[in-house]
């Protein structure tokens, strides 16, 4: 058992989960029509795909040979949508460019399951593995993911816990939908708006406000003891401005950021633009900030 496991639980106190509702059939059908994104991932068949229970959370497991760190990446979808097949592609071309193990949790959704359930799901994931791999945990996730990734950050830094590093890719980082990009980019970002953020914003948090600790962590009062931090977001994006303003307060308390703006493409597009050379050249950056980041020891 690693000796990090000693963290009391009272560290990673969450708020309780309120009582969920049965998701919409419109819901239900854009979770099927997301599916479709399937086919359209470019894999690497160098990579080893398997599925694996870790604290009784249903997960995917992608892994470079000879993998020498473990990292636990939150998919997207506005915490109601998405599931870890549709990210497995992305995640062998990122594990194998890294040589590193890629964990998918497929964790609760809203509706049904409101905040912090997805958070919760997350942490037991985290918890389970430092007890297993005894070295610094990787954390990444793009949109709501990469929300739910920096709130993980923070509790894990809190409970003495702390990951080595952070990737993330269009992070949904304050859930109030407020910033001025979400005027200035509605035209450019057809993937999101303040609507739909707001819409699943509600969802997700059921009655609770945006501020609740840990929904938004660009609301945290505190980042100076966040990990290392890689981000790239797009400049024609909603999420444009809340993503720069997380990565520049990190900045000015003296943190570590990798922060790249990359111009006219879309929310999310390595998972949405599979095949273009620019995700290549995000997947590359992503995966060399993960190779040199934190204690990369090879499994045992």
């Amino acid at each position: 058992m690693g000796v990090r496991s000693m963290a009391s639980s009272t560290a990673w106190a969450l708020p309780d989960i309120p009582a969920g509702t049965a998701a919409p059939a419109d819901l239900l059908a854009r979770r099927e029509a997301l599916r479709a994104l399937d086919a359209l991932q470019l894999v690497d068949e160098n990579a080893n795909v398997s599925e694996e229970r870790i604290a009784g959370i249903p997960c995917v497991i992608v892994a470079a040979p000879a993998a020498r760190a473990t990292m636990i990446y939150a998919h997207g979808g506005g915490f109601r949508l998405g599931e870890p097949k549709t990210w497995t592609g992305f995640a062998t071309r990122l594990a194998m460019a890294a040589g590193i193990r890629i964990v998918l949790p497929d964790y609760r959704l809203a509706p049904e399951h409101p905040f912090p359930a997805a958070l919760q799901d997350l942490v037991a994931v985290y918890r389970a593995l430092c007890d297993e791999v005894d070295i610094p945990l990787l954390l990444g996730g793009d949109s709501a993911g990469g929300g739910l990734a920096c709130s993980l950050a923070l509790l894990a830094t809190n409970a003495g816990q702390p990951a080595s590093a952070v990737a993330l890719l269009s992070p949904w980082l304050d859930l109030s939908a407020n910033a001025a990009s979400y005027a200035e980019c509605a035209a450019s970002d057809a993937s999101f708006s303040a609507a739909a953020a707001l819409e699943a914003a509600q969802a997700y948090l059921a009655g609770q406000g945006p501020d609740t600790a840990y929904a938004s962590p660009l609301r945290h009062p505190s980042l100076a003891a966040f990990p290392p931090l890689w981000v790239a977001v797009s400049g024609c994006e909603v999420l444009r401005d809340d993503t720069l303003d997380f990565a520049h307060r990190i900045a000015r308390m003296g943190g570590s950021v990798d922060l790249s703006v990359y111009p006219d493409l879309p929310h999310v597009w390595p998972i949405l633009q599979a095949h273009t050379s620019e995700t290549e050249r995000t997947i590359q950056s992503m995966a060399q900030f993960l190779a040199r980041s934190g204690d990369l020891r090879k499994l045992d």
